[in-house]
Parts: C-alpha cells; structure tokens; sequence
C-alpha cells in the first residue's frame, strides 16, 4: 500500500488567528511610540532592546512557568499571542521562540520542523514499527526549520515509538542544549539517543526502564548527571549499578533500590530529594535489610527532602543512618500485614530527634498502611486499642520548632487529650495544618474536648486546616475559662472525623467565638460514596429486617443463613452514632455562615 504523507497542516508554533495578530499589532505599536516626541514621529522603544524585559514579557505569558512549554496544551490561548508576538514583532521573535519550544515532545519537533511530504505516519498503535517513517531522501533545505527550534529545547519528551535513532541522527538535529530527557520508548533508542545526542548540559532524565541496555552507559558518559526520575518493577543489577555510578546526585526519584546502591546514595554530599516511590510493593522495592555505614560517613549531609515508604523495619533502619540531617519535609508510609502497633511505632518516634536537624523541618508526614495482599482478609478495628498513636509519640515533635505540617494517618487515631494539645501548639506555634486523621471509628471515647481548641487558636495564629476527633458533647464555659482567647482568623477547614456531639446549636456557637472563618467542616462519613444502588440496597435489607422482627415474634426459628445475616444487620445498628454524629456536624455547619460541609 502506498504511503501517504502527512496532512498539510497549519504550523501550530507560528499560525497566528487575525484577531489575535491585530490585537499584538496593537500592542506592539504601544511599544513603538515614545510619548516624549511629537506624535508624528515613532521610533522602537529603548526597552525593546533589552533581551531580560523582553524575555520576562514572554514567560509572563507563560501560565505554567519559566521552565514549561506548551507541549500538552498547544491549543492554550497563551500560545497564540506567543506566536504573534513571534511573527509580527521583530524584537520579541527569538524570545517568543525560545518559550515555545522550551519543552517539546519528540514527535511535535519533527512534524512542525519537517516538510509535510516527509513524513508517513503509522497509526498501528500496536505494531512493531515506529510512528514516523521517513517517505525520502532528506534534502539539504528540509532541516532549516528543525534547526531553528531544536536548539532552544531544554526538555525533550520522546513517547513511544516515536522514530528510530538511525533516522533521528541523519537529521542532523541540534540537541546539544537539552537539559531534561523525559523517555518512555520501550524499544531501547535511549541508548543511542543519549550517547549521541546529548552533551555536557544533560543533567536530568525521567524515563521507564525496559530492559538493562538503557543503563550499561548512561552514568559514565554523563557524570554531570544531577536529577534522575526512574520506574521500574524488580530489582536490577545494573540499575543499581547505575545509581552507584551518579556522582553528584541531587534529585533522586525511584521505585526500587538496593542497600548498596542507597548506602552510596547517603554518601552523597548534594543530594536534596530523595523519594523512593515503592508504590504498593514496599517488600519488593524497599531493601529487606541495609547495610551499615562507615562511621566516617555522615548521611545524608545536605538533604532537605525524604519521602519513602517501607516496612516499620525499613523506617527504623534508614532513620538509624541519620545523624541532624537539616531535613525540611519527610514523608513516611508504612507498610505492614497489620496496621502497626504502638511497640512497633516506639523506636520510630524516638529515632526523631537525633536524626533530624531541630531546626530545619518544617513538614512530617506519617501515613499507616495495611499491606495490599491483606486488604481482602481486614475486618476492622473495633477492638484495635493498641493501634492508637499515644500522645508522648506525637510529642517527641515538639523538638522541631519550625514545624509547619503535621500529618499522622493511622488505624484509629490518636490517643490525644486537651493538655497534649496544648505541649503541641506551644512548641510548634507556626503550625498551619494539624492532621491527627483516622480511617475508621474507635470505639471508646475521645480524651480531647473542645477545650483543645482554643490551645490552638491561641497558640498556632497561622493555622488554617485542623483534623481531630474530639468530644464535642460538653461545651466549655466561657466564664469557667481563666485565659481568654482572641479569635483566630486563619482556620477555615476543620474535619471532626467521627467526634460524638449532641448539641449541633452550642456547638457552632463555640466554633464561631473561637473561629469566625470556618468554612469547611467533615466527617468521616463524607468520605462514604452513597449511589442510587446502596440506597436501594439500604432500603432492602431493612425491608428484610422487618420480615426478620415479624418471624420472631411468631416464634418461628431462622435459618443459619438469617442468622448471619442478623449479625451483618447488627453490625450496621453499631455503625448508627456515626450517622447520627454526621447529621448533627450538618447542623453545625447550616447555623455557621458560609460554611459548607465537604
């Protein structure tokens, strides 16, 4: 069959819509005038000689940044008054360009910088041959154009299968400014792409690994490598290798990582982030067992960013290597068969202090996870009391003065009173989000009371979203209360979880004294997704309930099946305070307002 070109098409980077080229006229004709001559005369404005204005200009246009193109907006109206300003003003040519093309996918270079009779395009998604195959021989003039774009590209996305290497380099293209190579071509082309094209400015990669022949040479032809962004499923000798090889990391992002090859990465003096993504296959990706460091090694010495997920071993191990590392933000999930257990958490919290620089953090994040092979055998947590996170855990935070974030996501909360609320807020007066969130109810009653609040209203001025169950049924009052507090003006979000209430009215009235600018309250039902089929699904089994009541009370005897059936009905009847929990926060926040419940 013949191959057939590529459609003509209007040249996305320089077609400009009449309008929007007269409206740039225009503005551009601002530009030209100097109001300090007679209006007869015009000559170009001093600033347009300016290439830092003139850039500036451009990337003000830019919606998404300094180092964004538009990629994966082309039809952004941002673009077009780009491109005007590219084609219709001499000055703001290069500049314009050179935000255009800043990022640009692979295959959007080679249709806007080739011919249309160049290109065949293979739209067989699932065959093996590449999209874009040459139809002739390239002419001397066919690379003008791809000239003219390539060499402002800073970050190069290749999708897949997009061209062969062989093609790619009789081109001639001009890559050697690229700063950022994101690849997710399966068919082994970075291997020549990055040894041919690529030069001394290449200091990032983002890329799915395939196979090992991607690896072999990467890190030896490019030491000044710095930022590496890397998906892969099973561990692999030569990504490990790959990873000792980097000698001036600064950016690491993996899904799977050996002790030897973090060890290596511990030992690096710029490294700032490291995330290690394992994803849901923490026992597969998190190294069982890390080796020890030289005591000549200080770990971790400029690193600013941790997030990483493990076992509640894995998290005591890593955390063992560190010494005051001047961490900003640290981000922890843990993995485990069952949510953990306060002895397990212990070692955690107290390997805190001496491992994280006082002064430095501002953000921690600890999220409990029930390991995914377990999620189908779970059977709740009414009676998960030592799943609690205890008060003197979450008090070891205190020693971080500068904290701004606390986040601690666990089985059923925290075991937390009005007096460790108040240690909290006094020690981390710069708090702005406090997230002591649960997944589902505990059964016994909350030790923090509304009283808690106004430890926080006075103490954190800066904080803006609260999560706490409290007991909301006794309400403190206010001529009992020897410290008055001012209103704190900041929190607008406030998810009470499943805190017990009984008087909706007394309730927002407090709320408003304490906080006037609430204006979003939740409950942990408002994470319940109830459609038309649950309903009706409701409405069934309290029809067969009724059927149920009427049997007994013949005297007639139910089958096993009614029985179990009568357990599972039970079991909703100890869920019913939740719901009616939920339906007096909804009272709370219709007396509030402006707030809504979300």
């Amino acid at each position: 069959m013949k191959k057939r070109p590529v459609a003509r098409r209007v040249d996305a980077d320089i077609g400009v819509h009449r309008g929007e080229e007269r409206r740039i006229s225009a503005c551009r004709s601002a530009f030209d005038v100097d109001l300090s001559l007679p209006t007869t005369t015009t000559m170009p404005h001093h600033c347009l000689s300016i290439q830092e204005i003139l850039r500036e200009i451009c990337y003000h246009l830019n919606p998404y940044g300094k180092g964004s193109g538009y990629t994966e907006s082309c039809n952004h109206p941002a673009q077009a008054s780009l491109a005007a300003l590219a084609t219709t003003c001499k000055a703001f040519s290069d500049p314009a360009l050179d935000v255009l093309w800043v990022t640009a996918n692979l295959s959007h270079l080679l249709v806007s910088g080739m011919p249309d009779d160049f290109w065949h395009v293979n739209r067989d998604a699932g065959g093996p041959e590449y999209v874009y195959e040459p139809l002739r021989a390239i002419a001397p003039s066919d690379g003008e154009r791809l000239g003219l774009y390539s060499s402002r590209i800073r970050h190069l996305r290749a999708e897949e299968r997009t061209v062969n290497a062989t093609t790619l380099s009789a081109l001639g293209i001009d890559f050697r400014r690229i700063q950022r190579v994101s690849w997710f071509d399966p068919l082994d082309d970075f291997q020549r792409f990055h040894s041919t094209f690529l030069g001394p400015t290449f200091t990032s990669v983002n890329f799915l690994i395939y196979s090992e022949a991607q690896l072999s040479t990467l890190a030896g032809q490019h030491p000044q490598l710095k930022n590496v962004y890397a998906k892969l499923y099973n561990h692999s000798a030569a990504f490990s290798a790959f990873l000792g090889g980097l000698q001036s990391p600064e950016t690491i992002t993996v899904t799977v990582v050996t002790g030897e090859a973090l060890a290596h990465l511990a030992s690096r003096p710029n490294l700032r982030t490291l995330q290690l993504n394992t994803g849901s296959h923490p026992d597969r990706s998190f190294p069982d067992d890390l080796p020890q460091l030289a005591t000549s090694i200080r770990a971790f010495p400029s690193l600013k960013e941790l997030a990483f997920d493990a076992s509640t071993q894995g998290v005591r191990q890593l955390l063992g290597w560190c010494t005051d590392v001047p961490l900003e933000d640290i981000a922890i999930t843990i993995y485990s068969d069952d949510f953990p257990r306060v002895a397990e958490l212990k070692e955690l919290f107290g390997t805190l202090p001496a491992a994280i620089s006082h002064g430095s953090l501002s953000t921690f994040d600890l999220d409990t996870v029930l390991h995914p092979r377990n999620l189908t055998e779970f059977d709740g947590f009414e009676d998960w009391v030592d799943c609690l996170i205890p008060s003197d855990f979450i008090l070891a935070l205190i020693h971080f003065s500068n904290l701004t974030t606390v986040r601690i996501r666990s089985a059923v909360g925290a075991d937390f009173d009005d007096d460790d609320a108040l240690k909290l807020a006094r020690g981390c007066p710069l708090l702005k989000t406090v997230n002591l969130g649960a997944y589902d109810t505990f059964s016994g009653r909350p030790r923090a009371t509304l009283r808690c609040l106004h430890h926080f209203a006075r103490h954190c001025r800066s904080l803006a979203a609260l999560t706490l169950t409290l007991d909301a049924t006794v309400i403190p009052d206010p001529e009992s209360d020897d410290d008055t507090t001012p209103p704190q003006t900041t929190l607008s979000f406030f998810n009470v979880q499943s805190s017990p209430i009984s008087d909706s009215g007394s309730v927002a009235r407090f709320l408003l004294s304490v906080f006037p600018k609430l204006r979003r309250l939740r409950t942990l039902k408002d994470f319940e997704r109830i459609d038309m089929e649950k309903r009706e699904e409701a409405y069934d089994r309290e029809r067969e309930r009724e059927r149920r009541e009427e049997i007994r009370s013949n005297g007639d005897e139910m089958s096993d099946d009614e029985s179990d059936e009568e357990s599972e009905d039970e079991d909703e009847d100890e869920r019913q305070p939740d719901r009616i929990y939920h339906s007096l926060w909804k009272g709370v926040a219709s007396l509030i307002p402006g707030c809504i419940m979300n």
